[in-house]
């Protein structure tokens, strides 16, 4: 695997209904770390709010997504054909196309989750259970912070690839 072509992304978000958007994204591409929280068009519900810790008020005076250079670098990034490694990928990729960030080709580790997991032994798949599960070491990674949870996807993520490279 060309692990250069890989985009390790997370979003946070208003809400996870058809109405959320996007208010912070966090990427590593190439070695290097990116972050930035955004003024979203709609208002963070205050169930978003309880799980991110990102209020209204943080994002007051942040620019719009839509107008920034992060989304200028991930449409370039995507448009070369780079691989977004997230977990429940989909849900990135529907946040960002309705930013005009299109994602082509995509890993999902929840899904790896779900298929390594024949026996069930895992009680639940999301990315902080995972990461205490499968007892990963990560430095600097507050759970539900965009920033954060790519540093445990990308240790998830080498735990799963290396996993597999031995039962495969």
């Amino acid at each position: 695997m060309d692990r250069s072509k890989l985009v390790f992304l997370d979003t946070e978000t208003t809400g996870i209904g058809v109405d959320g958007r996007l208010c912070q994204v966090a990427f590593k591409f190439g070695g290097e770390e990116k972050m930035s929280l955004f003024k979203p068009p709609v208002p963070i519900e205050i169930e978003a709010m309880s799980v991110t810790h990102i209020t209204n008020k943080m994002v007051a005076d942040k620019e719009a997504f839509l107008e920034s250079q992060m989304k200028k670098e991930l449409e370039e990034i995507f448009s070369a054909d780079n691989i977004m490694v997230a977990h429940n990928a989909q849900f990135d990729a529907e946040i960002l196309k309705k930013e005009d960030v299109k994602i082509g080709q995509m890993i999902d580790t929840l899904k790896i989750a779900h298929h390594l997991d024949r026996d069930g032994e895992l009680g639940r798949h999301n990315l902080q259970y995972l990461r205490y599960f499968y007892d990963l070491e990560v430095e600097d990674a507050t759970a539900h912070d965009a920033l954060g949870d790519i540093r445990v996807l990308e240790k998830l993520f080498d735990y799963f690839f290396q996993k597999m490279l031995v039962e495969y």
